[in-house]
């Protein structure tokens, strides 16, 4: 398990931390089918372990620090990516139709 953790650039508590933070945003995505809901976790954890170290690093923050930086990130960062995918067709529904009155009233 090291060793493939070694191979994708992440480190054993980076995981175990996204793990908590993707559990965490799991409590927004109840109505999901089960796929969508694995999928979700997963990717709340991958958005942690890669995110978050990043994140730590770009505020200075310490190895404590770095540990609530990646569970925040898996958390909170999953479900904002989920509630602009969600929105999105709402905006675009909202731009072309303000840009097909703008052209009508040309």
């Amino acid at each position: 398990m090291q060793e493939l953790l070694a191979a994708l650039g992440l480190k054993k508590g980076a995981v175990i931390a996204g793990f908590i933070g993707g559990a965490i945003s799991y409590r927004w995505f109840k109505e999901l089918p089960w796929g969508e809901r694995i999928l979700t976790v997963t990717l709340g954890i991958l958005l942690g372990a890669y995110g978050g170290p990043a994140i730590n690093e770009s505020i200075s923050g310490s190895e404590k620090l770095e540990v609530l930086v990646i569970i925040l990130v898996s958390a909170l960062g999953i479900t904002i990516l989920s509630a602009l995918v969600k929105a999105m067709p709402d905006v675009i529904n909202t731009l072309v139709t303000g840009l097909r009155d703008w052209i009508a009233k040309k």
